[in-house]
């Protein structure tokens, strides 16, 4: 049987844990995640490098030779679908915020950002 000073004891217990956890989550929500460098996107992209050039040399493969784009347009098509595959995967948009996860974009789409691309293999420059 439970006592009424265990059920009060649980409800303190309960309310307490509510009020903890929204402190944490403004704190989250204001702070830490606001507080990030302007370069986060680029680091992030640094750190998951294998897995963007995995991602990109997949949809280069896939992309037919014929294709009736040009190179620079069909890397810009590729490096599109690997940014959106990669953050399909990674959900990075539920952690950071839009501008963050804008810039993680941007950072794939840039031609500065080296995917370890198969053309550039083939030419000898990686």
């Amino acid at each position: 049987p439970i006592t009424k000073d265990q059920t009060m004891f649980g409800a303190f217990v309960a309310i307490g844990g509510w009020f903890v956890a929204s402190i944490l989550e403004f704190y989250l929500e204001f702070f830490s995640i606001w507080n990030l460098e302007p370069s986060a996107g680029y680091d992030i992209c640094n750190a998951f490098q294998a897995e963007l050039s995995r991602i990109y040399n997949e949809f280069s493969e896939a992309m037919d030779i014929n294709h009736i784009l040009g190179p620079k347009m069909k890397d810009r098509l590729i490096r599109e679908y690997t940014a959106r595959e990669f953050l399909d995967k990674t959900r990075f948009d539920s952690v950071l915020k839009a501008d963050r996860f804008s810039a993680i974009m941007q950072t794939i789409l840039s031609e500065d950002f080296d995917l370890g691309t198969t053309s550039s293999r083939k030419e000898g420059k990686v």
